[in-house]
């Protein structure tokens, strides 16, 4: 494990401790860490990048078969899907993959077409800060799309587009209980992550913080790639502050052949 002791300058970034945190999806990237009593009672849930794993989006609809969950990301379908478990067949019959290769992806399409129906809905567009193109959608009308749905969990994980979209987020915080966001890039984007950052803390607490062992960490120790979760301060939060990051049992390495980035806060 690399620990990094993060500059004081930093602090504003230090989680709230909550006791009740979970973690949700998988245990490397594409799950999330938390709070179980807040969890409980999402009518929503804006999921805003899917790639090929849904796994923290089901485990909240099995929590509640009612919630509603949108999910946008326009570079996958399910005809995606299928040209791949083509492509595996292909490979396969040659000898140049394996079977349990060819079975992955033939459970990627079973799971996506099991998955996305009803209440849970895939969206093939971008979630963007304006239409540029036919298939952009801005917040304002996911929001829109969700309905009465009045508390909502927001995860964000759009490979840097995160930074043009979360300057509108803030108009419906009153909507939004939990948010869960990756952020990528935070060193050449320093500024701008700092700056959204505290935009956000106007109306939420950081509650945990975990660094994605993918990526780097600046010279002062910052992740490049860091998620985040912040709940509306409208619930009651602690005082108390975890210094020490990850958390046994709750955190494991996005990448398990790389060691995880640890933080500790001054």
């Amino acid at each position: 494990m690399s620990t990094h002791l993060l500059p004081e300058h930093l602090s504003f970034l230090n989680p709230q401790i909550l006791d009740d945190l979970a973690r949700y999806g998988n245990s490397q990237d594409g799950g999330y860490v938390l709070p179980r009593s807040i969890v409980a009672n999402i009518d929503a849930v804006l999921s805003c990048g899917l790639s090929t794993d849904w796994s923290l989006e089901k485990e909240l609809a099995a929590g509640n078969p009612e919630r509603v969950i949108h999910v946008y990301d326009h570079t996958v379908s399910v005809r995606s899907f299928r040209r791949s478990l083509k492509n595996a067949f292909w490979k396969f019959v040659v000898g140049k993959t394996a079977l349990a290769e060819l079975r992955r992806r033939y459970r990627t399409v079973a799971d996506y077409n099991e998955f996305f129906t009803g209440n849970h809905i895939h969206f093939r567009e971008r979630i963007f800060n304006r239409q540029d193109h036919a298939n952009d959608a801005t917040l304002a009308t996911a929001f829109a799309r969700l309905g009465a749905a009045s508390r909502i969990l927001v995860k964000i994980d759009i490979e840097g587009d995160e930074y043009r979209v979360i300057p509108e987020l803030t108009r419906f915080a009153d909507r939004i209980d939990l948010i869960a966001i990756e952020f990528h890039n935070t060193e050449p984007f320093r500024e701008v992550f700092e700056a959204q950052i505290r935009t956000l803390l106007q109306h939420f607490a950081i509650v945990h913080l975990h660094g994605n062992n993918i990526a780097g960490a600046a010279i002062d120790g910052l992740p490049d790639a860091l998620e985040i979760t912040f709940v509306n301060r409208r619930f009651a939060v602690s005082d108390r502050r975890r210094n020490r990051l990850p958390v046994t049992g709750l955190d494991f390495p996005n990448d398990p052949n790389r060691p995880e980035l640890a933080v500790v806060f001054r």
